[in-house]
């Protein structure tokens, strides 16, 4: 069985860079005039690749900590570098949206802003899916954030991890949800239910894509392997199909697991069991694409509203021609500057964090081991 991590995350990082790409021309499809709204309908589709974005994130995550020690010390030092990983950057945009694009101002703005820079629920009333956050696409921090405390905490039951793991899923997806009469896999929908915010992330359907990402996980690193390589590219066309077939059917129209997320899992379980067998060619510029997806999914939303002031400055105006000119140039705009803020703010600021993280993590792991051997009762 293949277990080379390069080949691993080469079609992983690829459909990361499809992923982001598809996201940026949902949102790019609103410049759109009203003309077009056929095109705008059919776009909508793309949104999903949120939901693969999840799968995806629930699948490393298996993999990356599949060595792990089950201390506290490896529980932390995981949760910081998920940490480091998306919270500087995401500081940085929320300043310069703040800057670029203030949000409108009333008595609770400060304090809203605050709460969603530490990435806690905003909104939950007003919002309860999308919530209210200081850069609109940054709703699914907030439950990936979750995911990553939940799976980090995990981490300290050792072999008991993934008994603990399914124990919290099936209580927070599951038993919660059905003995309080609102079980459902409809994401969406969800409405505030409890006055403890995270309450209604933990409990929301959408968690069940997370949890689709650490099955297709699974599957990859058990014994499970099918040899007949021809057939798994079958299986691999077939899922893709399902997936188109879902939208166009309006069978999946949103995000979530009776949405966009059971077919995208038919979809990645196929592709593990195929790279298990046979490496899968994926072009470049996807897996350079998903290097900077992170940069590119922050920073879109943003990046449009600068392109579009900047041409209205010009006085170019906003005739049909203008939108569609805005509708094919913006996501280009949007790829130029997720790789400038890639190059000169995530990859920097995100390994300095994550150095001085860990690097505090072992100082304070250092002084407690330090201190007991110190203890009168340690040398006794």
């Amino acid at each position: 069985m293949k277990q080379d991590n390069h080949e691993i995350l080469t079609w992983i990082q690829s459909l990361r860079g499809l992923a982001a790409l598809s996201v940026v021309f949902v949102h790019a499809r609103f410049i759109l005039p009203e003309s077009w709204a056929g095109v705008k309908s059919a776009l909508l589709p793309a949104a999903m690749g949120v939901d693969l974005f999840f799968v995806l994130s629930g699948f490393i995550m298996m993999l990356t900590t599949r060595h792990s020690e089950g201390t506290r010390r490896y529980a932390a030092s995981f949760l910081v570098k998920r940490w480091a990983r998306i919270w500087p950057l995401y500081l940085v945009v929320c300043v310069l949206t703040l800057i670029c694009a203030p949000p409108r101002s009333d008595g609770n703005a400060f304090l809203t802003f605050v709460q969603g820079l530490f990435l806690y629920p905003v909104g939950i009333q007003a919002s309860p899916f999308y919530l209210v956050m200081p850069v609109a696409v940054a709703w699914t921090l907030i439950y990936e954030a979750y995911f990553y405390v939940v799976f980090g905490v995990s981490l300290l039951f050792g072999k008991w991890r993934w008994a603990a793991l399914g124990a919290w899923f099936a209580t927070t997806l599951i038993a919660i949800p059905y003995f309080t009469g609102r079980f459902s896999f409809e994401a969406m929908d969800a409405r505030p239910l409890y006055s403890f915010a995270f309450a209604n992330i933990a409990t929301n359907p959408l968690i069940w894509d997370f949890v689709f990402g650490l099955i297709v996980g699974w599957v990859y690193l058990s014994r499970i392997r099918f040899a007949n390589v021809q057939a798994l590219w079958l299986a691999v066309a077939f899922s893709a199909t399902i997936v188109v077939w879902a939208c166009i059917t309006g069978v999946a129209t949103t995000h979530g697991p009776n949405g966009w997320g059971w077919p995208l899992f038919a979809l990645v379980l196929s592709l593990a069991l195929l790279s298990k067998t046979t490496d899968i060619p994926v072009p470049r510029w996807t897996v350079w694409l998903g290097g900077i997806s992170y940069s590119l999914y922050l920073i879109h939303v943003l990046s449009f509203q600068v392109s579009r002031q900047v041409i209205s400055l010009v006085g170019m105006g906003s005739s049909e021609q203008v939108m569609l000119g805005h509708f094919l140039l913006d996501p280009m705009v949007a790829i130029i500057f997720a790789w400038l803020l890639y190059r000169f703010v995530e990859q920097p600021l995100s390994l300095t964090t994550r150095r001085k993280g860990l690097a505090l993590l072992d100082s304070s792991y250092l002084k407690r081991k330090r201190h007991q051997a110190e203890s009168p009762a340690h040398s006794q």
